[in-house]
């Protein structure tokens, strides 16, 4: 599975994105208000179905939890996503609860501009996720989503690929993208979540 969420808009305080498989064949979009703050509400159209993510208010006993939201399918809550910590290596990643499983997210950091986002459900990594931007008066984000050919793992991707456009990318007013910086104890740690194998296993179909 192979596909791209492409940005085509970038207001100052919303956007609008298309998601294409890799024939650029189109296979959903999304749309996006936001305002000052790192908040915001998603309207995500892919296949059949009409997801709403918007920002939400949870608390874990277990767990710390920051920057919660909240996605409906059918006016129904259907998945949540927020920021949490790895107490021992003091490293935030994400996390998505669904029915079914739970999702993590851990971003490795190659330099300003090269990111690898890598999607694991429990120990199994199940999609890698990419991104680059083109700065043409403002900022667009295109999001390259290789993963394992099911439907959850798609959607997983859609959702994880517009908490990080919030979190980290999403510019209100003429804000430039932030800089992360990481220990390398941290850094160690999320480099041994990302494989450098598994895009090509995705492209040449061995997985």
């Amino acid at each position: 599975m192979i596909f791209d969420i492409i940005q085509t808009k970038s207001g100052k305080y919303d956007a609008e994105f298309e998601i294409k498989d890799k024939n650029c064949e189109p296979l959903g979009s999304i749309s996006f208000k936001g305002g000052d703050l790192k908040k915001g509400t998603f309207t995500i159209h892919f296949k059949d179905k009409t997801y709403h993510m918007s920002e939400t208010v949870m608390e874990k006993n277990d767990e710390v939890v920051l920057f919660p939201y909240t996605i409906l399918a059918d006016d129904k809550e259907t998945a949540t996503l927020y920021q949490t910590e790895q107490v021992e290596e003091q490293a935030t990643f994400y996390k998505l609860h669904t029915d079914n499983h739970v999702y993590s997210l851990y971003s490795t950091h190659f330099g300003k501009r090269d990111t690898a986002l890598n999607l694991y459900d429990e120990e199994k990594q199940i999609a890698q996720l990419e991104f680059d931007y083109e700065v043409d008066g403002e900022y667009k984000y295109t999001y390259h989503v290789y993963g394992l050919d099911q439907d959850d793992v798609a959607i997983s991707s859609i959702f994880f690929c517009m908490y990080y456009y919030i979190l980290h990318d999403y510019l209100p007013g003429d804000e430039a993208p932030r800089i992360r910086n990481y220990s390398n104890k941290v850094n160690e740690w999320l480099y041994s979540k990302y494989n450098p194998h598994f895009i090509s296993h995705i492209t040449q179909g061995t997985r």
